[in-house]
């Protein structure tokens, strides 16, 4: 539920706002005009600017998805933002990990959602916590989103985020599936056949301040989704409120 009103939030009523298989009601109307009378307009609205957007459901947790639209994979900030997922997401070591699971104690799951896409990709934080502290992992998430546009990595944060970098790559090349897989990704998306191999030596290129660039280029306005009991939505909403992400 979490994901899907982000989903909404971010990409509005075009293709990649909704299960690929579609909305349910919305299948029942369609029919050939509708669908060639849509077809001439797709891509012309853009994405959806930051907001709120809360759903109610009785658990006891809280999930909480920020997160906005960046830029197609082959783009010249892509790669940036592929360092900054393998800091912020890989591993148990990563950024999120450690902050707000193993220092704070607020993450039954937590990481980072960054596909691969020809349009405008996510990047989206993504936290499950304990309704009671619904406030505190709101403020946290923020305050991670908000890392990231204030102080650039460290040095030794950016050599880690590389070695995870190289070590995906190498991991998604073991096999002739794999290196299919890729090939047919990389082609599909209008890119050479050696990307994967430019972008290894461009990442070594790299410096904290270029990913802190990239970062406060495209990551200044987030949307939030959260997925909780009403009181925790309440909390996580003031929170939200007050930060200067929501303006």
């Amino acid at each position: 539920m979490c994901h899907e009103q982000l989903r909404r939030q971010l990409y509005g009523d075009g293709p990649y706002g909704h299960d690929p298989l579609g909305v349910d009601d919305e299948l029942e109307q369609l029919g050939r005009p509708q669908l060639q009378r849509l077809a001439a307009g797709l891509g012309s609205e853009g994405s959806v600017t930051a907001g709120l957007c809360s759903a109610q459901d009785d658990t006891e947790q809280l999930v909480l998805m920020l997160g906005c639209t960046t830029t197609p994979l082959g783009s010249p900030e892509a790669l940036a933002l592929r360092l900054l997922h393998c800091h912020l997401g890989v591993g148990m070591s990563s950024r999120l990990f450690v902050s707000l699971r193993e220092e704070h104690g607020l993450a039954y799951d937590v990481g980072v959602h960054h596909p691969a896409r020809l349009g405008a990709a996510p990047f989206v934080f993504h936290l499950s916590s304990s309704s009671e502290r619904a406030g505190e992992a709101t403020a946290e998430l923020l305050q991670e989103w908000q890392r990231l546009l204030d102080e650039p990595l460290s040095q030794a944060e950016l050599d880690l985020a590389l070695a995870k970098f190289r070590g995906q790559e190498a991991l998604g090349r073991q096999t002739c599936s794999q290196l299919a897989d890729r090939l047919a990704l990389v082609l599909g998306h209008g890119l050479p056949p050696d990307f994967a191999d430019q972008c290894l030596e461009q990442a070594a290129q790299l410096t904290p301040a270029d990913l802190q660039q990239a970062a406060q280029a495209l990551l200044t306005r987030p949307s939030l989704s959260l997925c909780g009991p009403a009181e925790a939505l309440q909390a996580g909403e003031r929170v939200w409120n007050r930060h200067p992400l929501s303006r």
